[in-house]
């Protein structure tokens, strides 16, 4: 039975390629850890904001212990303020793109016609 119908038989199934699976696969789980890495982001983007709103607000023999000691003359309290502005602006920036990017490879696929390959 190694005739003509028995390879016939096999063309006639689709066949799926593991590759095909796997990428399928690790797309749907890109998504959630694109998801997960701009939450990440965005709360250390905030946490950045917060501390260097503190460190404009706050005297410098005034600010809580486990924001590191600083003498008020050193100029420390400035530089603190202005790195943590500047983490938490650059951390909620890569959240947006990231975020934006999951969001815009969806679009992109989603407006493709039907018969279009990439």
């Amino acid at each position: 039975m190694s005739g003509p119908d028995n390879g016939r038989r096999s063309e006639a199934r689709p066949i799926f390629f593991k590759e095909d699976y796997v990428s399928s696969v690790s797309d749907a789980s890109g998504q959630s850890s694109k998801r997960l890495i701009a939450l990440v982001l965005a709360i250390i983007g905030a946490l950045g904001i917060i501390v260097g709103i503190v460190y404009l607000a706050v005297p410098a023999g005034s600010l809580p212990a486990i924001m590191g000691a600083t003498h008020p003359a050193s100029g420390h309290h400035t530089v603190r303020m202005v790195t943590a502005l500047v983490i938490g602006i650059v951390c909620l920036a890569a959240a947006w793109y990231v975020n934006k990017g999951g969001k815009a490879g969806a679009d992109t696929e989603a407006s493709a016609p039907a018969g279009a390959s990439k």
